[in-house]
């Protein structure tokens, strides 16, 4: 079973979601003669590509729920301070390149793309106050 993990489950299911209204809107263009002997072939979901393999991986890292809800909150709403053990994960689990990677992907999105400017200034703020109180683990 699938749980909601914050930010970093929120990009995921946005990825997905992707996936999903491409596979299904591309099914409803070309369809199949029906009986045909590749019908399963046409309905089965397209596979991730290698970024949205890394994406998913990246949000994998991040643990636990609340760490998740704090970061995105950070990032996308402005109103979060982030814990000192979710600053930790974020540093030394996550990575800077997935934290911004993740982001840019969510800013593809209309409902973000609208605020790129502060949301990514919220990015930079965040990885940067998490980065001076727990440097990165050699």
């Amino acid at each position: 079973m699938v749980s909601f993990n914050g930010f970093y489950d929120v990009v995921t299911i946005m990825i997905g979601f992707t996936l999903l209204f491409t596979t299904s809107l591309c099914s409803e263009i070309s369809q199949p003669p029906s009986g045909g002997p590749f019908n399963d072939v046409a309905s089965a979901p397209k596979p991730l590509s290698p970024y949205e393999k890394y994406l998913t991986n990246c949000a994998s890292k991040l643990k636990p729920a609340e760490c998740g809800k704090q970061i995105f909150s950070g990032v996308f709403v402005g109103n979060q301070i982030i814990s000192d053990y979710c600053c930790h994960s974020l540093v030394n689990d996550v990575g800077k390149s997935c934290h911004y990677d993740l982001t840019r992907n969510a800013l593809q999105w209309p409902a973000y793309a609208k605020n790129k400017t502060e949301i990514l200034k919220r990015n930079d703020k965040v990885w940067n106050d998490c980065i001076a109180v727990h440097p990165i683990l050699p």
